[in-house]
């Protein structure tokens, strides 16, 4: 069983995001792909975006891993406004089986886990449960270049398969060299980041080439409940 982690903050998740897990997908023939959104990153802090429970809701709507009564019950606990909820949920149901894939899911397991979310801890969990998994961790360019800043690398590169997605502006070959282990697969230049999501949001500006639609929908629902409130 060929299984990819995509971990991130997802703060909000966007069009890069879903694209860098389908193209992992296919190119490693994986078996199944997991997003696993993180607690507490060990490299940065996460920055004036939404709280945990928010971003593991956004990541599972972006790539539509929960059915419509899931998502029904899980956003019960934010009190918005009746209507604007139900034609959410109307929308997203009328989506959910053009997109969803049985084999791409999300794990809380660093959302409910305790402490700063290092990958290594991640993999062995998984490994203790499914033994017969090949992980892959996919991985951006920049990730990359910083590896031997992560908890256990050398360790991890060893019980785990680093695919690396190709990013201009970054020497592969230097990082290559430095960490033969990886293995880095073609992906198309994107130029999109949460943190300018985030700042485009507040500016008042249009994210909607940004990210997916149905995540336009529920940042919508959210502006009607904040003010409201």
């Amino acid at each position: 069983m060929k299984v990819g982690f995509l971990g991130g903050a997802f703060n909000p998740p966007h069009r890069a995001h879903v694209l860098l897990g389908e193209k992992a997908l296919s190119y490693y023939a994986l078996d199944r792909l997991v997003y696993i959104p993180t607690h507490i990153p060990p490299h940065k802090k996460i920055m004036d975006g939404w709280d945990d429970q928010i971003r593991l809701l956004l990541i599972s709507l972006a790539i539509f891993a929960w059915k419509t009564e899931k998502v029904g019950g899980y956003i019960k606990r934010f009190s918005f406004p009746e209507e604007e909820t139900a034609q959410f949920l109307n929308l997203y149901d009328s989506l959910y089986s053009k997109y969803h894939k049985d084999f791409i899911e999300v794990s809380d397991y660093e959302i409910t886990s305790s402490g700063v979310s290092y990958t290594i801890n991640t993999v062995k969990y998984f490994l203790g449960k499914n033994p017969d998994w090949k992980i892959h961790i996919i991985i951006g360019m920049d990730q990359a270049a910083v590896l031997d800043t992560w908890k256990d690398y050398d360790e991890l590169s060893r019980v785990a398969k680093f695919c690396v997605a190709e990013r201009d502006g970054f020497d592969s070959d230097m990082i290559k060299n430095k960490f033969p282990f990886i293995d880095i697969f073609p992906f198309p230049s994107i130029n999109i980041s949460s943190s300018q999501i985030r700042r485009l949001l507040h500016e008042g500006k249009d994210i909607r080439e940004m990210v997916p639609d149905i995540i336009v929908a529920f940042i919508d629902l959210l502006k009607s409940y904040q003010k409201n409130n």
